[in-house]
């Protein structure tokens, strides 16, 4: 059977509703550093930095209230031991009592992102401040 998430280069996981992992595409096992058959069955939080798992349970529990997709700001721990930032979309599907049965879960890389936008951050209040110190010595503060 042809499976196109095996040649995304992207993490792409199924999980099962207890969380144990059902499924995970090459990439994800290489980002894991861990063989597909030894990611099965293991459960999704032993992969999400733990400031980061309470987020991804309120998007869980959103989907079971309503709609089926969201997506939440996580940190994946890498093979190498070191986290990075992922944005995980995140889209359920429900068995025949309407029930939510997996969800898939697609991780995108946004790490090098979020530090640009840290580092863009820093400098507009550096920036910020400077103005300020200018107009108070200006206004004789």
């Amino acid at each position: 059977m042809y499976d196109p998430a095996h040649f995304l280069p992207s993490f792409v996981w199924r999980a099962a509703r207890d969380g144990s992992i059902q499924y995970g595409n090459p990439w994800a096992c290489r980002y894991l550093g861990i063989a597909a058959p030894d990611l099965v069955g293991r459960h999704w939080q032993a992969f999400v930095h733990p400031e980061d798992v309470q987020p991804v349970l309120d998007a869980l529990r959103q989907m079971r209230d309503g709609t089926l997709l969201r997506n939440v700001d996580v940190r994946l721990l890498r093979a190498d031991g070191t986290f990075r930032w992922h944005t995980l979309h995140l889209q359920a599907r429900r068995d025949e009592d309407g029930q939510i049965n997996d969800t898939v879960g697609v991780a995108i890389d946004v790490h090098e992102c979020r530090h640009a936008w840290a580092m863009y951050e820093a400098g507009e209040r550096r920036l910020k401040a400077a103005f300020a110190r200018a107009w108070a010595r200006g206004n004789g503060t």
